[in-house]
């Protein structure tokens, strides 16, 4: 999947937008802070890989597995072949993040924030004001920054996974977009005692 230009992007976005809605921003993570962003979980699942081929050729004596051995040593090797599957599996979360990366763009209206997943079949997000909850920005891998949004309930019914909050990561200035979105929802900056 290749990476949408500014153009294509905001003519996807405006494809979305509701009678008499503004566009004010729109944009795109960065796939490379993305997939950075699972480096560590690449980094465990590559150990996991290397002890499960460890745990193989351990049981079959360091040669070729013979499946017509005792059961058990069966058992063991095909234990070990799922553990190699799963530490596969983690090292490909990377991949699987600069992907869905290249095919999610954000946008924010003067009545809702948008996030549009391209990757398989389109799926639209919004989050209008009474899904918008405490908006925090941070300072994310690679230069980029995320800004979250979304309320915690606002999160859940939209089917989001409940471990990330809805709103923008990975995008380049932060910081503007989160005041932009502070403006539309008229949500003033708050001290914390």
């Amino acid at each position: 999947m290749k990476t949408f230009t500014h153009e294509e992007s905001g003519k996807i976005v405006r494809s979305e937008l509701e009678e008499g809605e503004r566009l004010l921003w729109h944009g795109q993570p960065d796939p490379k802070a993305a997939a950075f962003h699972n480096a560590r979980i690449a980094f465990i699942g590559g150990i996991i890989s290397i002890f499960a081929l460890w745990w193989m050729l351990a049981a079959a004596d360091y040669g070729i597995p013979d499946f017509s051995q005792s059961m058990k040593l069966r058992i063991i090797e095909s234990v070990a072949f799922l553990v190699l599957m799963v530490g596969l599996g983690l090292c490909y979360t990377v991949r699987i993040a600069y992907v869905r990366a290249l095919g999610t763009i954000y946008a924010l209206t003067d009545r809702r924030c948008l996030i549009i997943h391209m990757a398989q079949r389109k799926t639209v997000q919004s989050y209008r004001e009474e899904d918008i909850g405490e908006i925090e920005w941070m300072i994310g891998p690679r230069k980029t920054d995320h800004v979250m949004f979304g309320s915690p309930e606002a999160t859940v019914r939209k089917g989001v996974a409940m471990m990330r909050r809805g709103g923008f990561y990975n995008i380049a200035d932060g910081k503007a977009v989160e005041t932009m979105v502070r403006e539309v929802f008229n949500k003033p900056y708050t001290v914390r005692s």
